[in-house]
């Protein structure tokens, strides 16, 4: 069950809950979680969650590969490291694993809804100015798919689409 709440004080219960009854994890869960450590385990929780669901939102969109495992593997995304036997028994790891199956499991509501892309605050990838920046949770900027990423074809200029919205 869904719940839209997505308050800090209510994922911090699920991760406590689901790190102190873990489940055996598959190879999704697995790959989740390995990028959830390596690209926000020093972030709060809200953005740690926030980085699991857009790689599900990624799942869930035409353009990605269909699977967790598959959207972190393609080149340049994401932090492509193995976890070493030692960070297994952290409890970074544990909170990576559980926010991965809160993920997966949709037990709350999207912390940025519909983000497809995140970066670090100090970074700027060219990108991020054809993006709707929807968020900013610790140290990483969310972007919703922009405009004229919908619309491959549409001019890029952006006093095109000044026109175009005034209309």
């Amino acid at each position: 069950m869904v719940s839209n709440l997505v308050t800090p004080a209510a994922i911090e219960r699920l991760v406590l809950i689901r790190a102190a009854h873990p489940r055996p994890a598959g190879p999704q869960t697995e790959c989740l979680a390995r990028t959830v450590y390596h690209e926000a385990s020093n972030q709060i929780l809200q953005g740690q969650l926030a980085v699991a669901q857009v790689i599900i939102n990624r799942t869930k969109t035409p353009s990605y590969p269909r699977t967790a495992c598959a959207v972190v593997s393609q080149p340049g995304q994401f932090a492509q490291a193995p976890v070493a036997a030692s960070v297994t028994a952290s409890a970074s790891w544990r909170t990576a694993l559980a926010i991965s199956v809160i993920a997966q499991d949709r037990q709350v509501g999207q912390v940025a809804p519909g983000a497809l892309y995140f970066h670090a605050v100090y970074a700027r990838p060219s990108w991020s100015r054809t993006h709707e920046r929807i968020a900013q949770i610790g140290d990483h900027i969310f972007y919703q798919q922009g405009i004229t990423e919908m619309w491959p074809a549409a001019p890029k200029s952006s006093s095109f689409w000044s026109r175009v919205i005034r209309r």
